[in-house]
């Protein structure tokens, strides 16, 4: 069963050492790695399991995950921005990441991301209205931690 909107959801996430029960609200983003993939989580940590990124596409819930490349799919609570041009689209994480959205998801992955800047918490807004204010942002740039 997928959660609602604003509902916390833990799933099993079977190993070859057993099983972890993971919360969604601890994971960052999905990085597919031929068939493996490669968890980062909120505390810095990551996981790597033998399971296909498809596997996380079932399993995670849409109301918080989307897809955004053929190799990622990203928790749209830990986004900080969106940065588009005519041709590419690139989105901030909270850890300071910035991931390419793919040319052929750009449109899709812009119309379904619903970012309020009231929604973001008032460190991150304190942070980019004293730091970022009339500049964008570029790739490769490292937040430092807000939360």
């Amino acid at each position: 069963m997928k959660p609602e909107i604003n509902q916390p959801y833990c799933f099993l996430l079977p190993t070859c050492k057993g099983g972890f029960f993971l919360n969604t609200e601890n994971i960052i983003r999905v990085q597919a790695l031929s068939n493996y993939c490669k968890l980062f989580f909120t505390d810095g940590t990551t996981l790597v399991v033998a399971k296909v990124l498809k596997w996380f596409e079932e399993k995670l819930p849409t109301v918080e995950f989307i897809r955004i490349h053929r190799s990622h799919l990203i928790n749209r609570e830990q986004l900080l921005a969106i940065s588009k041009t005519d041709n590419s689209a690139k989105l901030t994480l909270r850890n300071g990441e910035v991931m390419q959205v793919s040319r052929r998801k750009k449109e899709w992955v812009l119309s379904n991301m619903d970012i309020k800047v009231a929604d973001l918490p008032a460190t991150v807004l304190a942070y980019v209205k004293e730091h970022y204010k009339g500049k964008t942002v570029k790739e490769g740039l490292k937040l430092p931690k807000l939360m």
